[in-house]
């Protein structure tokens, strides 16, 4: 067979009524292909007046889905184990998507507030002393983060401030992870940095709005006061 492999149609290997072995024989010798296939191709069926039906091969069916049609042209990340910590039973909605907007930089701190140009001085509430509210000061340097952190270190045998992890979230959450080896996703021990880093942001979050309602409250009386000066001033 002088003819180019690549070029050769299914009807140039089907006789009248069964495969053609011979023909079938030389492509794979051209091919440097397994002999074994010989047997594999002579036995699937193969109907020559009927016409070709498309099959999709990214499905068992052979139809096409758009489930299967989106795997095939996305672009696939490696895989990354941290957001098993907080996607799981045992974490509610509300936990899982704050831990995810914080892996990915997206949770409001003062810096990141400052970044999109919105004119404030940041103040961490989580610390008695002054200091400039990041995420990681917040959730891991600042005073209760530290309290807490080496509370539940030691209720584990664990010392938090001895951590490899420069103070940072994702390698804090690594770090603790790998003390615990074996242990289940749904373990107090698998799940506890994303609980002291939620209850954190909740208290901090608490903090700022009694810091509000405190300053709108007092906007209000120096309102009243000024427009009650007013009117004796009128009257």
């Amino acid at each position: 067979m002088n003819q180019d492999i690549n070029c050769v149609l299914v009807c140039d290997c089907w006789g009248c009524k069964e495969w053609d072995e011979e023909k079938l024989q030389e492509l794979l010798i051209l091919g440097n292909c397994p002999m074994e296939l010989l047997e594999k191709i002579c036995l699937t069926p193969f109907q020559k007046m009927k016409n070709d039906i498309c099959r999709w091969t990214l499905t068992g069916k052979g139809n096409i889905s758009t489930s299967s049609t989106w795997q095939l042209a996305r672009v696939h990340h490696p895989e990354n184990n941290i957001y098993n910590q907080f996607w799981c039973k045992v974490i509610t909605h509300s936990m899982g998507v704050f831990l995810w907007r914080l892996v990915l930089n997206r949770i409001p701190v003062d810096t990141k507030l400052q970044w999109r140009m919105m004119q404030m001085a940041s103040k961490c509430r989580c610390c008695k002393t002054t200091a400039i509210e990041t995420a990681e000061h917040l959730l891991i340097s600042s005073e209760a983060a530290r309290w807490l952190w080496n509370y539940f270190g030691k209720w584990m045998s664990r010392d938090a401030e001895s951590m490899e992890d420069e103070g940072r979230i994702i390698p804090r959450l690594r770090k603790w992870r790998s003390l615990f080896p074996g242990t289940s996703h749904l373990h107090i021990n698998f799940v506890l940095p994303c609980l002291i880093m939620w209850f954190l942001w909740l208290e901090s979050m608490t903090a700022l709005s009694k810091t509000w309602n405190s300053m709108l409250v007092t906007s209000r009386r120096e309102s009243s006061c000024t427009w009650r000066k007013k009117e004796d001033t009128a009257g």
